[in-house]
């Protein structure tokens, strides 16, 4: 009774089989062993286990794969019409390619007419960058011809599935997540007034995070199956001193490694025509990506290998009672262990970057060449290789705390409570972190001459053998009132901030690993440099291991990873008001208002080594070579700080002597939600229960939400446009859902044994409307200029969700103490579609379009026995 997903069916795709099996069963009682131990009420155990085996159908979303004709250097499907002529009177078509190879200085000897205003992007007389259209977009005519690596890598896509040159690929696949788990816990009582309890518990994981839609033999494929197997103890002891005191103590700890087994492992990069180094430090195959088209290799740059992790917790509560007060207070420690590490994937970033035209900086680009040309004539836009290190990182928690819980009066309770949290920073075992200093001088400055360059990376040493520095003003006040204003009508508030628990960030340790960039072009963005092939990719070797011998030198001329020694702490506060309303003795009615205001949320993608906006009025005179001050003293670079030129625009960033500046978890976001809530609650009377629910909310902020476990950015990477006005990004969120409404039921039917007509029925319904939006009101923002766009528009929005889960269960008695429930779950039981939000990739082929669902109806029955 499963259904197929929507794009399986309107693309011919068959149903994939689907099984599901969970299985388990728990015990528990008193210890008795007849003859050796026979205090019932003394010792009490309980042990479970449960089993699952699950094959999920999944759906790769509607992609785009190169048709055959590209993979031969044949592109003419994607010539157009005439959209403009060029600085030499020549017509440019739509997705004509250019040979990147032929990009040089000309002098204009047409006008190139405004097509947004009046006047003119080019006039005669003017000088700018030309290339050359390649006729009938045939790549053999290109200068130096297809790149052989590109012709391999092209070689891995996966075959159309239709005649069209875009929307032409999407695949099934079954997802395996199979377990056991099984737990044990020791309760003993040592006397009416101590208690002491030990529990052990253990589980083994294995899923696929991505199947293997390519076939399970193919090594481009972006199959991923992640081993996470985990177990943990715990001890804890209570003490009852007197009716109005009481203390509790327990220790913990949690050890799982969560795996990378991919599809590609041990793929030798070699074979593609890649240097042979890069076999050993990245035995996988490479990640590629292609705007508006498929990627190949892993997905989300994933690199094999395992990270094994703990936590150890402690705390020790207390509990006095006093008069109307009930006090509580006490300490928490964990700590929180990471151990290995995985391979540095190598990774090429190919779009049109050199091969659209005639002048690669111009509007008209945005027209023409593609990605997969880029590709097959050896010129990506980016990409790395590496040595990855593994990190042996711990950092330590601490926090203490006091709750009042005062019945001041008889209709009004108050809750009192101070809460002070004590992160300390991330410390490496060997002591081989670095932090980045934006205010030091750099060590190159002296051998340079003539100014004082910024910024330098500073290492632990072990008296400051911390990440970052340590916070120890995180103090968390709360509050919270309830107020009975008449006997079925209460009102309730409060007011709290909230330290969540926040991933450490990744360890930074510079010099002990290395990235090596791939140089796509010297100077500029527009002219790939001689010898920047794909064929000839990292053939100056890997970026050495030096440890942190250079001091202030490291990473020099490279891009760098950094943290900054003031991280500030990511908090919220939250509060609320409203009245909960009994109409009747089975009918609750509760309307509230709450509120939240997020504080230096984490977040990546800033890069603070950008060019200030107030430079961008030059315009292409930020690409003018200049003579390089730091040539000779920085002799390997990965943005041309090597060469005896470099462009303007690189010595007027902030620290001119790197390329860019990443900084790890930049508390830099800031969110604000409110929300007017309804909730109505109907409890058991004739057989029903019912629960009913709708939000009206707005989630405003600059950054995405805090929506994943690490407490993190929801989009984790948010590409800042520029990280000097923040404000500019403020927008919503990308989880903001202005109306949602729940309904949620239970109904015991009247038909069998002892009723009218026992079976129960309940279900779930979750509507919500949006609309999705119209990509031809987009354009691409100009060079050297900001695009003006909100980062998300609040009258855009996705589709809307409409989904109806039920289940029908029935009980069988055979005992007194024995019986059987069978119970059929349907979840989205009426098959209503439900996609995706739309493609909004600018570039691709697709954007604007739904090419992916939420799961089709899927059912299954379940047998349980209650003894």
């Amino acid at each position: 009774l499963d259904a197929n997903s929507f794009f399986n069916g309107i693309n011919n795709t068959p149903k994939p089989n689907s099984h599901r099996n969970q299985f388990g069963f728990s015990v528990g009682g008193p210890v008795y062993i007849p003859g050796l131990y026979k205090q019932r009420n003394k010792t009490f155990f309980f042990f479970n286990y449960e089993g699952h085996r699950e094959n999920d159908p999944l759906t790769a979303p509607l992609s785009t794969t190169p048709i055959g004709a590209f993979r031969t250097g044949d592109f003419q499907a994607l010539l157009g019409s005439n959209i403009g002529t060029d600085a030499l009177c020549r017509p440019v078509l739509a997705g004509q390619i250019y040979d990147p190879f032929t990009t040089r200085s000309v002098t204009a000897t047409c006008n190139v007419p405004n097509p947004n205003g009046p006047g003119n992007v080019i006039s005669v007389g003017q000088t700018v960058l030309i290339r050359d259209p390649l006729a009938n977009n045939d790549l053999t005519n290109a200068v130096n011809g297809i790149d052989p690596v590109g012709q391999q890598l092209i070689n891995f896509y996966p075959q159309p599935i239709n005649n069209s040159i875009s929307a032409n690929w999407s695949a099934a696949g079954l997802g395996a997540n199979n377990s056991n788990e099984y737990s044990v816990r020791i309760d003993h009582n040592l006397s009416d007034s101590t208690r002491l309890y030990g529990r052990y518990s253990r589980k083994l994981e294995f899923k696929d995070e991505v199947p293997a839609y390519w076939g399970a033999t193919d090594p481009a494929g972006p199959g991923q199956r992640n081993p996470n197997n985990r177990y943990s103890f715990g001890f804890g002891a209570s003490h009852v001193f007197s009716p109005t005191f009481t203390v509790s103590g327990n220790l913990g700890l949690v050890h799982w490694v969560e795996g990378n087994d991919l599809q590609s492992k041990g793929f030798k990069s070699s074979s593609l025509g890649l240097p042979s180094f890069i076999d050993t430090y990245s035995p996988q195959f490479p990640v590629i990506s292609a705007t508006g088209y498929l990627g190949e290799g892993p997905l989300q740059g994933a690199g094999q290998g395992a990270f094994p992790r703990s936590d150890a917790t402690g705390s020790l509560d207390f509990v006095k009672v006093k008069s109307r007060h009930q006090l509580s207070f006490g300490y928490m420690a964990i700590a929180l262990t990471e151990n290995g590490g995985r391979f540095h994937p190598t990774s090429f970033n190919f779009d049109s970057t050199f091969t659209s035209g005639p002048d690669p900086g111009s509007f008209i680009a945005g027209g023409t060449g593609d990605a997969i040309a880029s590709m097959m004539l050896g010129t990506p836009a980016s990409g790395a290789t590496g040595v990855a290190v593994s990190q042996i990182s711990r950092q330590w928690l601490h926090g203490v705390y006091l709750q009042d819980d005062w019945k001041a009066t008889r209709k009004l309770t108050l809750n009192l409570g101070l809460r002070w949290e004590i992160p300390r920073p991330l410390t490496d075992r060997l002591d081989r972190l670095a932090r980045f200093d934006y205010n030091a001088v750099n060590p190159i400055s002296s051998a340079v001459g003539g100014q004082n360059y910024l910024g330098q990376l500073v290492f632990a040493t072990s008296g400051n053998r911390g990440q970052y520095d340590a916070r120890y003003n995180n103090f968390a006040p709360r509050f919270g009132f309830a107020y009975q204003v008449m006997p079925k009508l209460v009102m309730r508030g409060g007011y709290g901030v909230f330290f969540p628990r926040q991933y450490p960030g990744t360890p930074i340790i510079p010099g002990y690993s290395s990235e090596t960039p791939y140089v796509a072009s010297i100077g500029n963005n527009n002219v790939p440099c001689s010898g920047c092939m794909l064929s000839n990719a990292f053939s100056g070797g890997l970026v050495p291991i030096v440890g942190n011998s250079l001091d202030g030198l490291t990473n020099v001329g490279f891009d760098v990873t950094a943290v900054s020694p003031e991280r500030k702490t990511y908090y919220d506060q939250q509060w609320m008001f409203g009245f909960q309303f009994a109409p009747t003795n089975n009918d609750v009615i509760e309307l509230s208002y709450v509120g939240n205001h997020s504080v230096h949320v984490v977040t990546s993608g800033f890069n603070l080594n950008q060019l200030d906006a107030k430079y961008l009025p030059m315009g292409n005179a930020l690409d003018n070579q200049v003579p390089n001050p730091f040539f000779g003293h920085i002799t390997s670079s990965g943005c041309g700080l090597d060469q005896p030129t470099i462009a303007q625009g690189q010595l007027l960033r902030p620290y001119p002597e790197f390329c860019n500046i990443g900084e790890n978890l930049i508390p830099g976001g800031d969110g604000h939600y409110n929300a007017l809530d309804f909730n109505y609650t109907h409890r058991v009377s004739h057989g029903l229960t019912l629960l009913a629910s709708y939000t009206f909310s707005k989630f405003l902020d600059n950054v995405g939400g805090p929506t994943t476990w690490a407490n993190t950015s929801g989009n984790f990477s948010e590409n800042i446009r520029n990280v000097y006005n923040l404000a500019a990004e403020k927008s919503v969120d990308p989880n903001d859902i202005t109306h949602a409404f729940v309904l949620s039921y239970v109904y015991e039917l009247p038909v069998g044994r002892g009723k009218k007509v026992g079976a129960g029925m309940n279900s779930v319904l979750n509507p919500n409307r949006f609309q999705w939006f119209n990509p031809a009101a987009f354009a691409p923002a100009a060079k050297w200029q900001l695009g003006d766009a909100p980062r998300y528009f609040s009258d855009l929005r996705a589709p809307g969700y409409n989904n109806w889960d039920m289940s029908i269960q029935k009980y069988f008695p055979v005992h007194e103490s024995i019986r059987f429930q069978f119970r059929l779950d349907m979840f989205n039981a009426f098959n209503h579609v439900n996609f995706y939000k739309p493609d909004t990739n600018f570039g691709s082929s697709q954007i604007g379009t739904l090419n992916a669902s939420w799961g089709p109806r899927q059912m299954q029955a379940a047998l349980k026995l209650y003894w």
